[in-house]
């Protein structure tokens, strides 16, 4: 009987570790999300802001400007490639925890219906898409995350080319 205790302990201790760490990763993942933006934008409209301001030649406007874009994309490459990888562990950390309910309950030592049981797995998992579209749904938004703020600068610099 005590290994029967010692054995669900595990098992507690592993789902409460799980979700701990499904949040963390999400936590991360939006913290390097925002600072991205943060950086990004902010970096660019300080930029603009002294060009505007010390009314710089043209020669020197763009030499400034190609170096942030340079900045911008190793910026941004850098952030996806964290980015994916907390996703990835994440998504890999849910389809462990959804597999560990699933295994507990359906070796559980009670005599229960197995339609009760198929019931109580599905309120068990972890909620929100399953594990494969859940992913990719997780790298759809940081692919927009990342290249929205490109997709500004394409406009904004089709606008500068028109107001010209």
């Amino acid at each position: 009987m005590s290994d029967f205790k010692l054995s669900e302990q595990i098992v507690l201790g592993e789902i409460a570790g799980k979700n701990a760490a499904i949040h963390a990763y999400d936590k991360i993942i939006w913290v390097i999300r925002s600072g991205y933006l943060t950086l990004f934008f902010a970096g660019w409209a300080l930029m603009l802001q002294a060009l505007i301001e010390n009314s710089t030649q043209t020669s020197e406007t763009t030499s400034y400007i190609l170096a942030m874009l340079v900045v911008s994309v190793g910026l941004t490459v850098g952030g996806f490639v964290v980015d994916l990888n907390y996703i990835l562990r994440k998504f890999r950390v849910i389809n462990a925890l959804n597999c560990l309910t699933e295994f507990a309950i359906n070796h559980e030592s009670s005599v229960n219906n197995n339609e009760i049981n198929k019931e109580l797995i599905q309120l068990l998992n972890v909620s929100g898409d399953p594990y494969p579209s859940g992913r990719r749904t997780a790298i759809r938004a940081a692919i927009i995350i990342y290249m929205t703020p490109f997709i500004c600068l394409v406009v904004i610099w089709q606008l500068g080319v028109f107001l010209r």
